[in-house]
């Protein structure tokens, strides 16, 4: 894929004869921080998960040496505009990716632990080697180098056997301001999500915290209006085998499912209906509690599942459960004395207290963040729409 107006051949060289590879140091985190310092330091790790093709090393984001870390000596190895910084160790095939510097002039900038900074031998347009280096085009040309079965990691020697493919300057240019582009869509797109799940929290925060304060309501054990479901069924195809997380319930994969491992052919399993609120005991911590959305299935009886009291809007009800500020307190009753195994009973969660609105501002309440959240679902679907045009046209567009 190429623009229209050009047609000239891309170049090749050998990396070796395309960069000068710098100095890098080996600071771990614990020798790093977000607050502030002489220099700032571009570590393997945000190289890997935060930074994007280009980063603005002005950013927060972007930790500084502490003082006492001898920084003295990284004077004869600053970064610069345009140089690159590649991630060799990574826990999978991400090993490779790579960042470009941008905005260095008025900071002190040096590579980090498990990092290959490269400096361009010839003037390159702005962003094109950040994209360049994250493309398929040449992480595809790394794969046969990367080392390693637990941790993967390719050498400062071994990537010199690749090299680096590049058009004109003018197409250089073209291809980056087009993806930049679509990379602010993305970074916007990011944005607006973000500002709607805070604007979704903060709103059920404040409710809860009201209801919670206001005296006129009476406080109500929860098993007056939730009651254990103790419905068993075996894995005889009446109902869908399920699992329960964070994300809710939903089907067990093939993949996940490991009843072959079970030699009792008659184990019992659990059944949950639609708007059942569901929990794992040990998991509440990390917040596995949920509404049934998805409907009639079976699950693991080491999880719980509550009928809903007809007086009770469901969708208010797993509001209230999955806020953080009910957690944190039902998390009183956990009992046991491994931390990973401290579980909270079902009759303990039952006996818990609360006071709830009348029904009218339940509905009310639920309906305004769920259209909050559908507009975060829409919002989510038109991101992934553009994350997977970047894909394919990373793909596309460097031979």
């Amino acid at each position: 894929m190429r623009f229209k107006e050009y047609s000239d051949t891309w170049q090749e060289t050998p990396f070796d004869s395309t960069f000068d590879i710098l100095t890098n140091n080996t600071l771990s985190r614990a020798e790093l921080n977000h607050e502030d310092g002489t220099y700032k330091n571009i570590h393997y790790g945000d190289v890997l998960i935060k930074f994007p093709a280009h980063i603005d090393v002005e950013d927060q984001e972007v930790p500084f040496v502490n003082e006492d870390s001898s920084s003295v000596k990284f004077d004869d190895a600053l970064l610069q505009d345009g140089d690159i910084v590649i991630a060799d160790t990574a826990e999978d095939y991400t090993v490779g990716k790579a960042t470009e510097i941008e905005n260095s002039s008025m900071r002190k900038v040096v590579s980090g632990l498990h990092t290959i900074p490269c400096r361009p031998k010839m003037k390159f347009a702005a962003r094109y080697l950040g994209y360049y280096i994250n493309s398929p085009a040449y992480h595809n040309q790394l794969i046969p180098y990367i080392q390693g079965v637990k941790v993967s990691s390719v050498s400062k020697t071994l990537i010199k056997n690749t090299s680096i493919s590049y058009p004109s300057y003018g197409e250089q240019s073209k291809i980056a301001e087009f993806l930049s582009a679509l990379d602010s869509k993305i970074e916007t797109q990011n944005k607006i999500i973000e500002d709607l799940k805070i604007l979704k929290k903060e709103l059920c925060n404040r409710h809860f915290k009201s209801i919670h304060n206001d005296s006129t309501l009476e406080y109500i054990p929860l098993k007056s209006i939730l009651s254990e479901r103790k419905e068993y069924c075996e894995k005889d195809g009446t109902y869908t085998h399920g699992t329960l997380s964070k994300e809710g319930v939903a089907p067990k994969s093939e993949r996940y499912d490991r009843d072959f491992l079970v030699k009792k052919e008659d184990k019992q399993y659990k059944v949950t209906h639609y708007n059942d609120i569901c929990y794992n005991p040990a998991n509440l911590k990390f917040g596995v509690i949920c509404r049934n959305t998805y409907g009639d299935l079976i699950f693991s009886p080491i999880y719980v599942t509550f009928e809903i009291s007809n007086s009770v809007y469901p969708a208010y009800m797993e509001l209230f459960l999955t806020n953080a500020n009910f957690i944190g307190r039902i998390r009183r009753y956990e009992q046991g004395t491994v931390y990973e195994r401290m579980a909270v009973s079902p009759e303990d969660f039952l006996s818990y207290e609360t006071r709830m609105p009348a029904y009218e501002e339940q509905v009310k309440f639920a309906d305004k963040i769920q259209r909050i959240q559908e507009k975060i679902e829409l919002e989510s679907a038109i991101l992934d729409k553009y994350q997977s045009q970047r894909k394919y046209l990373l793909n596309a567009m460097f031979i």
